[in-house]
Order: structure tokens, then sequence, then C-alpha cells
């Protein structure tokens, strides 16, 4: 099982245009690279294990291995 992509939560109101739209884009901004690097990262480590066969963590201690790569 895997530690999933945190979950994020916005108003739609804060992505409105509005009075001062600096904070409007910075909210769309922040918003979109979060969902980007929250499904990048992951598909990133899991090719590495793919073409690899390793995690991305080489260790002398397998339990360290195992529980870094379920973190990824």
């Amino acid at each position: 099982m895997r530690v999933g992509c945190s979950v994020l939560t916005m108003d739609g109101s804060t992505l409105q245009m509005g009075n001062d739209s600096r904070y409007t884009l910075r909210a769309k901004f922040i918003l979109g690279f979060s969902l980007f690097m929250g499904l990048s990262v992951p598909q990133h480590f899991n090719n590495y294990v793919v073409t690899t066969g390793k995690g991305p963590v080489h260790s002398r201690s397998t339990w360290f291995n195992e529980l870094s790569s379920s973190c990824c």
C-alpha cells in the first residue's frame, strides 16, 4: 500500500477573479504546481523501480529500503 498524494481543498471563490488578481494568480499557480508534483513525483519513482528493479534508496538494511520505497 502506498501513502498517496495529499488532498488539496480550495474554496471556489478563491479562484475567481477578484479585486486583486495577483492573489488569484498565485492561488492558481500553487494549486497547479501542487497537482503537477503530486502526480509526477510518484510516477517518476514508479518508473524508476520498474526500470532498475530496486527502490530509490540503497542501504544495507532491507527494512529501511522497503519503508522508504513505500513512502515515495
